[in-house]
């Protein structure tokens, strides 16, 4: 009995090893070259504060690239961004702290550096445009091989959000690629997110869409960006309850009920549950509950003036949802990335 459990644990191990080496069960392996901030705000009493550290790999130093995709607030889901890009000086070893729009600096726009009692190594590229929401790319030039890593935080005094979060998982590119081929659609995980609210009395819900693809996909130079339609979806048919693929949400009594509606996002946008959901599915729900969205294809028709183009496709993206509440005393807000329903990429085993 002894030797046969011993043996039954070795096979164990050994495809263990097998299914851990195959990628199988472990995390895709992202790069750490290129950055995605995906969330940042330079609206008027609201702050972005963002750390960059590069940690020295050879070859040298150089120009990291900052790349903005940018919106007005309140956010127009089908709006085009603004794009606004260009080089920011780093050396090897840097650890480059900024505010996005400039509102908190020192000379050169780097904060604790010194200003002018000390050498300023960090120059990053501030978004000199206030009133604005959107996300952040930063690149550094093909054969450059430093790996870089960073923290956004973002701070709000009238809504009491203080929201720090780090590139992992927000991170693609690698030193044989330009900056502009790094492709962030593989940090999506899986386009079906999960996210669940209060009652809404209690507690407001609304979510931001970060559609994925190359930098200059996402935030092109003509401006505009990624069209991508969401819908609310079930995920599995639950027998007398839902079927697997209708649009509609669920209430805290795991009742099922249907009614959705497609939202279509440009480059980066904002929805609530009235944009997801019909009038009296939204009301039906209203005192807590969830669902699942999936991207959609969908045609606007017609097209207008916000959105010529009119047409959007499946694809990745990144969900945020943001909550706010007086029922703690002061206004609070919190921020946070909905999980995907799978967090790491799969392979079938060969022989």
């Amino acid at each position: 009995m002894k030797k046969f459990k011993l043996k039954q644990v070795s096979m164990a191990l050994s495809a263990s090893g097998m299914l851990l080496a195959s990628g199988m069960f472990s995390p895709p392996a992202h790069a750490l070259r290129d950055l995605l901030f995906p969330y940042i705000t330079t609206e008027t009493g609201k702050f972005t504060f963002i750390t960059i550290l590069n940690d020295g790999s050879t070859p040298g130093p150089g120009n990291l690239h900052f790349t903005y995709g940018m919106k007005p607030a309140p956010v127009v889901a089908k709006a085009g961004c603004q794009h606004f890009d260009g080089d920011a000086p780093s050396t090897l070893g840097d650890m480059m702290i900024f505010e996005v729009n400039g509102k908190v600096s020192e000379p050169g726009g780097a904060l604790f550096e010194g200003g002018s009692t000390a050498p300023v190594t960090s120059g990053p590229l501030i978004y000199p445009l206030s009133g604005q929401q959107g996300f952040l790319i930063v690149n550094q030039p093909a054969g450059n091989d430093a790996f870089l890593f960073g923290w956004a935080s973002v701070v709000d005094s009238a809504s009491g959000l203080t929201w720090t979060y780090s590139t992992s998982g927000l991170t693609r590119g690698n030193s044989g690629t330009a900056g502009a081929s790094a492709d962030f659609s593989p940090i999506d995980g899986s386009e079906r997110k999960f996210t669940s609210w209060y009652p809404q009395t209690i507690v407001p819900t609304s979510w931001v869409v970060v559609p994925l693809g190359t930098r200059d996909a996402m935030s092109p130079v003509a401006g505009g960006g990624i069209r991508r339609g969401i819908i609310s979806s079930v995920d599995h048919t639950i027998a007398g309850v839902a079927t697997s693929g209708t649009a509609g949400a669920f209430d805290l009594d795991e009742q099922f009920i249907s009614g959705g509606r497609n939202v279509p996002i440009r480059c980066f946008g904002n929805m609530s549950r009235a944009d997801l959901l019909q009038p009296a599915t939204d009301a039906a729900t209203a005192g807590g509950g969830w669902l699942s969205t999936v991207s959609t294809s969908l045609t606007l028709a017609p097209a207008d003036a916000v959105d010529p183009g009119g047409s959007y496709v499946t694809g990745p993206y990144l969900l945020f949802k943001v909550q706010t509440t007086t029922a703690l005393g002061a206004a609070k807000t919190t921020i946070n990335r909905e999980p995907s329903h799978n967090d790491f990429d799969a392979v079938v085993l060969t022989p």
